[in-house]
């Protein structure tokens, strides 16, 4: 924008031809996508069962041991 003016210069890029001619040429910035070869189950199965959370689970559900010195005759 140059002093005294109230409106932006306009901006430039492609005319529509030539994006036409891109598209068909296949240039363009659209990202292509990948295709995975596991299901959503097999991902989600291979990130929940997992070796830390297996031993997290263990831990987790483990009965809770008592106190040094105490013995279930004192409960």
């Amino acid at each position: 924008m140059s002093a005294g003016q109230d409106t932006p210069e306009p901006a430039v890029g492609l005319t529509e031809p030539e994006v036409q001619q891109r598209i068909a040429k296949g240039k363009t910035n659209a990202a292509a996508r990948a295709l995975t070869t596991r299901s959503v189950s097999e991902i989600l199965h291979a990130n929940a069962f997992n070796s830390v959370n297996i031993v997290l689970l263990a831990l987790g559900t483990a009965p809770p041991v008592p106190p040094m010195g105490m013995s279930d005759a004192h409960i």
